[in-house]
């Protein structure tokens, strides 16, 4: 796993072993407190197939947010083409510093893969999905483009089809 090339020195991502359930490895998103747009990781190549054939689908993750810091308000998942296109999905963090594990949905039109306000970038950009669709990563923006540091925990991402 690796964070993006612009961000700063001390953010990292990593596989740990989950503290409440021996055993059970997630994968840890955590950064200083710094200046910036947003903070961010992706795999260093991109993971499991979420979407194999067009339509519309949910994806859901268990996600900690025990430690995100109030500047993160939402938290947007990445998934890649098989162009190397990237796309951004966002859904808003309603509970972030509660304990726990709570789970985060994200609904992808893969007919129209881009929400508004929304654009993608890559290899081959041109706005529409290319399948198989593979999971890639998490980016979260700052508030006023400044945090005190935080931390996130990612467990349990699975797609399911919805609709055509």
């Amino acid at each position: 796993m690796a964070v993006e090339g612009n961000a700063v020195e001390e953010t990292k991502c990593e596989i740990v072993e989950d503290a409440a359930k021996a055993g059970n490895h997630v994968m840890k998103l955590s950064w200083e407190a710094h200046s910036g747009s947003h903070v961010a990781a992706n795999l260093a190549t991109p993971g499991a197939i979420l979407f194999r054939e067009p339509g519309i689908y949910e994806i859901t993750a268990k996600v900690n947010v025990e430690q995100c810091p109030p500047e993160i308000q939402a938290l947007a998942i990445r998934v890649v083409d098989s162009g190397n296109e990237t796309f951004q999905y966002t859904t808003p963090i309603v509970n972030a510093g509660e304990p726990g594990w709570t789970e985060l949905k994200w609904r992808v039109d893969t007919n129209a893969p881009l929400p508004d306000g929304s654009k993608s970038w890559g290899e081959r950009v041109d706005g529409a999905m290319d399948f198989p669709v593979r999971f890639l990563g998490f980016g979260a923006g700052l508030k006023d483009w400044k945090t005190d540091g935080g931390t996130l925990l990612f467990d349990d991402i699975s797609a399911t089809r919805v609709s055509d």
